[in-house]
């Protein structure tokens, strides 16, 4: 009877497991193509910063550029930017942005 049950649920698990297999190995890149604005760095920078009152959340960097996100607290508004010395792109923005990260500031 034992042995039965361990079988069964052998079984089940194996059922599972091949049910969620396509699930796993069906994913796809896909290549967006949205607009993009792009111009001066201190332009760009400068309106979202003085204007927006967005202010730096976070930046990243590569060896050829960084990356920041800016959001404004009052108005919940956010974007995010991809820039180098010569040449900022806003590459995504919004509004009514969540603070989920409430950690120390470092």
């Amino acid at each position: 009877m034992k042995k039965k049950k361990n079988i069964n649920s052998l079984m089940r698990l194996l059922l599972c497991g091949y049910l969620l297999v396509p699930f796993l190995v069906s994913a796809q890149i896909v290549e967006l193509q949205k607009p993009v604005f792009c111009e001066k760095s201190s332009t760009v920078l400068g309106a979202l910063i003085q204007d927006g009152g967005e202010l730096p959340a976070w930046i990243g960097s590569n060896e050829t550029n960084r990356t920041v996100l800016l959001v404004n607290k009052t108005t919940k508004t956010w974007s995010i930017v991809q820039f180098d010395v010569k040449l900022a792109c806003v590459i995504g923005s919004g509004e009514n942005s969540k603070e989920i990260l409430t950690g120390p500031v470092l």
